[in-house]
């Protein structure tokens, strides 16, 4: 795995698909898009996994932690060479 892009996520429905299909338009060799849900209570979770990507890979916290505890769950789990941080109403550009 060469990149891990790593997103947390909180009460993000109105950005997260648009995050998400940003990063996927991403020609990286190799990635995967670490994405951290911090105990939303909107419909975030389930627009991720209604985006069908095997690089996409979703965790969901216990309990709310805030954004920093959030993006170093991330980076713990991250496989990749290199690590980039995207936040959930942010987007790559094309």
């Amino acid at each position: 795995m060469k990149f891990s892009i790593i997103m947390p996520v909180y009460n993000a429905q109105k950005f997260v698909k648009a995050a998400l299909l940003s990063c996927l338009k991403q020609d990286f060799d190799s990635m995967e898009i670490i994405v951290v849900d911090d105990k939303s209570t909107d419909e975030s979770v389930n627009i991720i996994k209604g985006l069908k990507d095997e690089r996409i890979r979703l965790f969901l916290n216990e309990e709310n932690l805030g954004t920093f505890a959030t993006r170093n769950k991330g980076v713990l789990r991250a496989r990749g060479e290199y690590l980039l941080f995207l936040d959930s109403d942010d987007c790559f550009a094309n």
